[in-house]
C-alpha cells in the first residue's frame, strides 16, 4: 500500500523502520483506542522517519506520536473557527513540516474518525478524510497539504 512513499524515501536516503505489531498494540493500548486501518497499516509497514525530507517535512515514528494535547503549550489554544465538535484530545499527530510551523493531526477518535487536519498556533484546518489520501497528497506535493484553510469546507475537507 505505501510503496510509493517508501520509493520517495529511498531516493532521498531517508531511513524507516517498521513498527512491530506487538509496539503498535501497545500503543493503541495506552491511548484506549485502535488507530484507523490504513495508519495502522503504515506503522507496520513505514512506521515514520526520523529526518525530513527535501520538502521539509518529518513523519513522526510510532514513538514520537503524541495526541494534540501533549504537544507544544503554543499549539494548545482551539481555534475559534473550529467547529463545536472539536475535541484535541481526539488527534494524534503524526508529523510536521518546518519544525513545528505546523503540523499534522489525524482523528482517532470521534465521528470523522481518520480524518487528517492541519494543526498549529490558532490554526485548524481540515485537509482529507483519511491519512491514505494524505499521503497521495503529499507525494504529488498538492497545495492542500501547505495551506491552511481558516473556515472550514461544508464537507470538512480543505477545497
Amino acid at each position: 500500500m505505501f510503496n510509493d512513499l517508501l520509493k520517495y524515501w529511498n531516493s532521498q536516503r531517508i531511513a524507516y523502520v517498521p513498527a512491530k505489531l506487538q509496539e503498535v498494540e501497545a500503543a493503541e493500548s495506552s491511548l484506549g483506542t485502535r488507530f484507523p486501518d490504513d495508519f495502522r497499516r503504515y506503522l507496520l509497514e513505514v512506521n515514520g522517519t526520523r529526518d525530513m525530507d527535501t520538502n521539509y517535512f518529518e513523519f513522526y515514528p510510532l514513538d514520537k506520536l503524541k495526541k494534540w494535547t501533549e504537544v507544544d503549550p503554543r499549539f494548545l489554544d482551539i481555534p475559534d473557527h473550529a467547529p463545536d465538535s472539536f475535541r484535541p484530545e481526539d488527534f494524534l499527530v503524526f508529523a510536521d513540516y518546518l519544525q513545528l510551523c505546523w503540523g499534522y493531526a489525524i482523528r482517532i477518535d470521534g465521528e470523522k474518525r481518520g480524518e487528517i487536519i492541519h494543526w498549529g498556533m490558532l490554526s485548524y484546518s481540515p485537509i482529507c478524510p483519511s491519512f491514505s489520501t494524505f499521503i497521495e497528497l503529499y507525494l504529488a506535493d498538492d497545495k492542500r497539504i501547505y495551506t491552511i484553510q481558516i473556515s472550514p469546507s461544508p464537507e470538512g475537507t480543505a477545497a
